[in-house]
């Protein structure tokens, strides 16, 4: 094998190692909570020691981070891709579903982020709230009413606490939740009759 070769094969498997510590990651803080999972946890889960955890990561919040991030970039994306297009393209109904959808797949880590989150964490920005914000003017546009604001901060939060209901609900599977109902009840906030979903 070649420099470069070796030089892929190094890159690869520091991915692999870097990936198998944020899954292994996400199941214990989903099982034991964040507080009570130690990187000794991880490094134990994993077959590793404690050095080659912090080669990749420099602390457990470093760890969650990385997890919130990349669940809320996900997030971000769609929301953005709404944004792009005239408010009279948007189906409320559809917004509200693929958020749904992509809050499902995400859910252990919004689980955390409801119910776990640390403290010094919660205080270093407000970058989940401003996703928030936005959207719900997604949803009810930019100079909304009071009570349209109101609706639209309903509906979301419906959407993000059906299968992740905090503080202390456990994480609901997806058999467990009717997502046309789910849906439904979330639109139903919004008042918007016209957009019952499909």
């Amino acid at each position: 094998m070649g420099m470069e070769g070796f030089v892929q094969l190094r890159v690869r498997d520091a991915a692999n190692t870097r990936s198998a510590i944020l899954s292994r990651a996400l199941t214990l803080f989903s099982q034991k909570g964040y507080a009570g999972t130690s990187m000794s946890d991880l490094a134990q889960g994993l077959g590793l020691s404690k050095a080659a955890i912090y080669h990749h990561f420099d602390s457990k919040e470093s760890i969650l981070k990385n997890l919130v991030g990349s669940t809320f970039t996900d997030i971000d994306a769609l929301v953005s891709e709404y944004e792009k297009l005239p408010a009279e393209e948007i189906d409320p109904s559809k917004v509200l579903r693929r958020f749904a959808e992509s809050v499902f797949t995400h859910k252990e880590v919004i689980h955390i982020v409801l119910s776990q989150l640390p403290v010094e964490m919660k205080d270093k920005g407000n970058e989940h709230g401003n996703f928030f914000a936005r959207l719900q003017r997604v949803l009810v546009g930019d100079n909304p009413t009071l009570e349209n604001a109101m609706r639209a901060r309903a509906a979301t939060t419906v959407i993000a606490t059906g299968f992740v209901p905090p503080p202390f609900g456990r994480v609901l599977e997806m058999d467990e939740v009717d997502l046309s109902l789910l849906i439904s009840i979330a639109i139903d906030a919004l008042k918007l009759e016209s957009a019952k979903p499909h």
